[in-house]
């Protein structure tokens, strides 16, 4: 990366993550610690570069869990979103156009606990990653912020055995 292509990223996330401190603490918060107007369901921050797999992974989630699922194809929105408003779970894809998955998370990671009172780390992660990061599956699982690495094609009995670590299950009569 050249010097002046960091230079402009460093500037963008130190402006980013400025706005977002000042909309965080402006929130009024409610007795059980959840920013007054949001709801108790779990929230999750969903970043894929391929809306289909975005889409079908989302409905999963919704359908199978309680929560609640923002999605976006795009890293800079989403390092943005997760600095304005707390999650419980990411999902990244590790083959974003912009920056990589897990450049992504450790981005987040650094700047997460400055934007959300109470929080000393970021949320839990599940990577989807293509065969090609294969070889990287046990490295990434080494953190133990990691739930999973799931690869494509997605098996979601696979992929929400994963989620059920973090999200409770919704009961079976809503489904």
């Amino acid at each position: 990366m050249g010097s002046s292509q960091s230079s402009f990223w460093g500037r963008f996330f130190h402006f980013v993550l400025a706005g977002s401190l000042r909309s965080f603490n402006s929130k009024i918060m409610s007795d059980d610690g959840i920013p007054s107007g949001e709801t108790s369901e779990r929230q999750v921050l969903l970043v894929h570069e391929d809306v289909a797999t975005m889409r079908l992974v989302r409905e999963a989630l919704e359908s199978f869990t309680v929560s609640t699922v923002d999605t976006s194809p795009n890293a800079v929105y989403a390092f943005e979103r997760s600095l304005q408003k707390p999650y419980d779970l990411f999902v990244f894809s590790l083959s974003l156009p912009e920056i990589h998955g897990e450049l992504l998370y450790e981005l987040i990671a650094k700047a997460y606990q400055h934007c959300h009172a109470g929080s000393r780390t970021a949320p839990a992660i599940i990577y989807l990653g293509e065969q090609k990061h294969s070889a990287r599956v046990d490295e990434l699982q080494r953190d133990a912020r990691v739930k999973g690495v799931v690869m494509r094609p997605i098996r979601l009995d696979t992929f929400l055995k994963k989620a059920h670590q973090v999200l409770p299950e919704k009961d079976p009569s809503e489904v």
